[in-house]
C-alpha cells in the first residue's frame, strides 16, 4: 500500500512530484519490490520530469482556451477565452448552461440583476418571475408579505401616478410607527391598509394616505371621508391625521407632490 512505503527517502517541496512520485509507486507496487521501487524514484530526474509536465499542462490550458466556440445566444464564433466567465454568479441565473458571448452574458444579467427596496443593494432576483424586489437578507417573510400587499392593491389605483405610490421602505416605517397594530383602535393587530382618503373619494395611494387598520375598523370607517366618520372616535382620526401630515412634510421635504 502506498500508506506503507517510507516516503523519506523522497523529498520535494513541489507537490505535483510528489503526486507523480506515488502514481509510480501505485503503478508498479504489485510487479516490483519497494527497494527497486525506491531506486527508481531516486534515480528519476524529477527537474527535467517536473518541466515536462508544466509543459504539457501549459500546452492543455492554451489549447482549451483557444478553442474556437459558438455563443448559445447570438451564435457568434468566438475563443472560449473571450467568453463570458460566470465567476460568483449565482447558478440560478440561466448562464450556468451554455457558453455566451459578453455582449449576450450583460443581457440576460440585466434580466435578473434587481436593487433592493429596503437596503439599496442590487442583487439577482431569486427567479426570473419574483414578485417583490427584495435581496436575500431583506426578503424575510414578514417583508415579503408586505410587498406583495402593497402590489395588490396598484390595480386600485388606475386614476393616479404609479410612481408617486408608496413604497415598502415607506409602508414599513409606518407600520413601525404604529408598532403593526391598528392605526386607529390600537388594540389589535392590522389586516390591511386603509386609505384615509378612500380611493373612491380621489384618496391616493401614497405614504401620507395609507395607514395600517383592523377589520373591524375598516368596516366602520368603508368608503367614508374622514370628516364624517361618527363611528370611529374623532380623537382617533385626529391622531391618524397628525401622523399623516408628517408624511405630507416629508414628501414636501423631497419635492414630491403626494398629498391626500
Amino acid at each position: 500500500m502506498v500508506e506503507n512505503f517510507n516516503w523519506d527517502i523522497f523529498t520535494s517541496s513541489d507537490q505535483s512530484l510528489l503526486d507523480i512520485a506515488r502514481s509510480v509507486y501505485a503503478q508498479f507496487q504489485n510487479t516490483m519490490s519497494i527497494e527497486d521501487i525506491g531506486k527508481l524514484l531516486r534515480d528519476t530526474d524529477w527537474n527535467s520530469l517536473l518541466s515536462a509536465v508544466k509543459q504539457e499542462r501549459e500546452e492543455n490550458y492554451n489549447t482549451f482556451w483557444n478553442e474556437m466556440v459558438t455563443c448559445t445566444s447570438c451564435e457568434i464564433q468566438l475563443k472560449r477565452k473571450d467568453c463570458f466567465q460566470r465567476g460568483n454568479i449565482p447558478f440560478r441565473i440561466p448562464l450556468s448552461i451554455g457558453t455566451y458571448c459578453i455582449s449576450c452574458a450583460k443581457e440576460i444579467l440585466l434580466e435578473w440583476e434587481m436593487c433592493c427596496v429596503l437596503c439599496g443593494t442590487r442583487y439577482y432576483k431569486q427567479a426570473r418571475n419574483t414578485a417583490h424586489s427584495l435581496c436575500d437578507s431583506c426578503a424575510t417573510p414578514q417583508n415579503v408579505r408586505e410587498s406583495r400587499r402593497l402590489i395588490s392593491h396598484i390595480g386600485r389605483i388606475s386614476g393616479n401616478n404609479i410612481d408617486d405610490v408608496i413604497s415598502l421602505s415607506q409602508w414599513i416605517n409606518t407600520l413601525n410607527y404604529f408598532s403593526w397594530m391598528c392605526a386607529y383602535c390600537q388594540s389589535v393587530s392590522f389586516t390591511d391598509i386603509d386609505h384615509f382618503i378612500p380611493i373612491s373619494l380621489d384618496g391616493k395611494h401614497v405614504a401620507s394616505n395609507c395607514v395600517p387598520s383592523c377589520d373591524t375598523c375598516n368596516s366602520k370607517k368603508k368608503d367614508t371621508h374622514p370628516d364624517k366618520i361618527v363611528s370611529i372616535p374623532r380623537s382617533d382620526i385626529e391622531r391618524v391625521r397628525a401622523y399623516l401630515a408628517t408624511q405630507n412634510a416629508a414628501a414636501d421635504h423631497l419635492g414630491l407632490d403626494i398629498a391626500v
